[in-house]
């Protein structure tokens, strides 16, 4: 064989194995035509991943920033397709709220809410980052409002410019007039799709609560407790009590559920009542800084209890007349029972629980808590966290008046530590 002939057969060879490399490398290491297809990835951020008793793992994609400050430990949608990221917490109003309804359409949920200081009324929906100004008729100091169900109507409490006295209106959404008009204790625009019309309450009402089906209305006056329609038309004198101080809740539609008001240093009370007959039936006693709240069907009590300078939760069957404690300490105000899964509370649990007296001291404002997101199912003792909210920079979120959507899809809470309405998606 030539000098030449072999010089070439050497050239040859490593074009070949050159060009052999350049394809593994492309095909195998680089971004090569062949590595081309759309893979799913899963990161992590700030350690915040769900992680159920059994073990195992649930992926989280990382957050965009919320209002340009990081977020981390949160889910957010990650597709080429998406434009608007949505938070898993998003804070809703940066003001004080007064109350919310929260419903599902097609296929987002939305929420309704009233302005504490102006009575105007807003929208958001869960796949969108807008916020819709639906009534800016003018009702100022509501300080708590009871929706009926499909958010065309609510009763509110307001109070007077010496914050002492208690008014009670019930207002429905009006189409707003072409013009608009003004009076001496409101202003309507016509810019708004919504006004509120409505009618004053029977005077002296103190407490309220709201039916199952969110068609009638419970309220407590003068001693005596009294049903009506969600309008206020149509009442019926129901009982008379000496309990001035209560908190009543209408689980069920033949059942009112009347605690009276927890304090550390007085022995507190559960009582059931039937919306027939008026007759009372003790269900607990006895207990300090008693705090409660029913399932959806009067069977299941989640209560708390004053232990020294903490507090201790538990469930209490009805049924049974036993109870075992909570896999987690916190208040009832902080919680909401399921109706879709019976057994299962989603309640917003404490970081850490300060040295206090329990419960005046969280009811008063003395001592506040940073919270996260668990569910728990009673039965089984299963409980994951869905959401931390630890990480938010400048935010402190001591959840309170926790609400499902009728989907379970989006959990709706107010921070207690500025009356502000947060959401957090469940299905994140």
């Amino acid at each position: 064989m030539s000098k030449k002939t072999s010089i070439l057969i050497i050239i040859i060879l490593v074009l070949v194995l050159a060009g052999g490399g350049y394809w593994i490398y492309n095909n195998y290491f680089g971004s090569g035509v062949i590595n081309t297809r759309t893979t799913t990835t899963t990161t992590t951020s700030g350690g915040n991943i769900f992680t159920p008793l059994n073990g195992t793992t649930r992926t989280q994609n990382t957050l965009p920033l919320r209002n340009t400050t990081n977020n981390t430990g949160q889910n957010a949608q990650n597709s080429s397709s998406t434009t608007v990221a949505i938070p898993t917490i998003r804070e809703l109003s940066t003001t004080p709220v007064g109350g919310m309804v929260a419903s599902t359409s097609g296929t987002s949920t939305l929420v309704l809410w009233v302005n504490r200081g102006t009575g105007y009324v807003y929208e958001a929906r869960s796949n969108s980052l807008d916020t819709t100004l639906l009534s800016n008729t003018t009702v100022p100091m509501i300080y708590q409002s009871f929706w009926n169900r499909n958010g065309t109507a609510f009763v509110f409490q307001s109070l007077d410019d010496t914050g002492t006295k208690i008014t009670n209106f019930y207002v429905a959404l009006s189409k707003s007039p072409t013009q608009a008009t003004t009076t001496a204790t409101s202003s309507i625009s016509k810019n708004t799709p919504y006004v509120l019309k409505g009618d004053v309450l029977p005077a002296n009402t103190t407490v309220l609560a709201l039916s199952p089906l969110a068609d009638k209305i419970f309220r407590l006056a003068d001693g005596s407790g009294y049903i009506s329609q969600f309008d206020g038309t149509k009442t019926i004198k129901l009982f008379s009590t000496p309990l001035k101080d209560i908190n009543v809740e209408w689980p069920t539609d033949s059942t009112l559920a009347i605690t009276t008001k927890g304090n550390s240093a007085l022995a507190g009370f559960l009582y059931f009542v039937n919306t027939k007959t008026g007759q009372f039936t003790k269900v607990l006693g006895g207990i300090n800084g008693l705090a409660t709240l029913t399932n959806k069907d009067a069977t299941k009590i989640l209560y708390t209890k004053s232990v020294g300078q903490t507090l201790s939760s538990s469930i209490f069957d009805v049924k049974t007349g036993t109870d075992q404690e909570l896999a987690f300490n916190t208040m009832p105000e902080k919680c909401v029972w399921s109706s879709i899964k019976k057994d299962n509370l989603i309640c917003a649990v404490p970081s850490t629980i300060p040295t206090a007296q329990y419960p005046e001291d969280w009811y008063q404002g003395n001592t506040a808590f940073t919270d996260s997101i668990w569910e728990v199912n009673i039965t089984t003792g299963e409980a994951h966290q869905i959401a931390t909210m630890l990480n938010f920079p400048g935010e402190l979120l001591d959840a309170t008046n926790l609400t499902l959507d009728p989907k379970e899809n989006v959990l709706y809470f107010i921070n207690k530590r500025d009356l502000t309405l947060w959401s957090v998606n469940l299905n994140s």
